[in-house]
């Protein structure tokens, strides 16, 4: 099967207006998860410290997953629109999942991580 890579052309302005909007909600998104994390981090830590200072021997793991930041991912896409002289650009299927969309690569596993915190993160969307 002959995959054909089509593109459009979009108003610029409306992209950037659309990956500022995506780019803010994962941000927030994205602080919330971590102020969670920390606070279960610091709950296991304190635990630990506890179990220690009793004599104890706990096994001293924390397994929380790490919430991942791609605000830098929106930001450079900002920065090239922006930096354009051109009033349209030209995107393909991918660029225009990513850009329109808010479909990424790496948003499964974003999504999974978050959800371990932030259960309301469906209903934002």
């Amino acid at each position: 099967m002959v995959m054909y890579k089509q593109s459009y052309e979009y108003d610029k302005n409306e992209i950037i207006t659309r990956i500022t909007k995506n780019r803010n909600r994962h941000r927030d998104i994205y602080e919330r998860a971590m102020e969670i994390y920390r606070e279960r981090a610091i709950e296991q830590l304190n635990s630990f410290a506890d179990d220690l200072k009793a004599g104890k021997s706990p096994k001293l793991y924390i397994n929380l997953p790490v919430p991942e930041d791609h605000t830098k991912d929106y930001d450079a896409m900002l920065d090239m629109l922006k930096s354009s002289i051109n009033t349209t650009i030209e995107l393909d299927n991918e660029r225009f999942r990513q850009f329109v969309r808010d479909e990424w690569e790496w948003k499964d596993r974003f999504l999974g991580t978050v959800n371990s915190y932030v259960v309301d993160y469906a209903e934002e969307e």
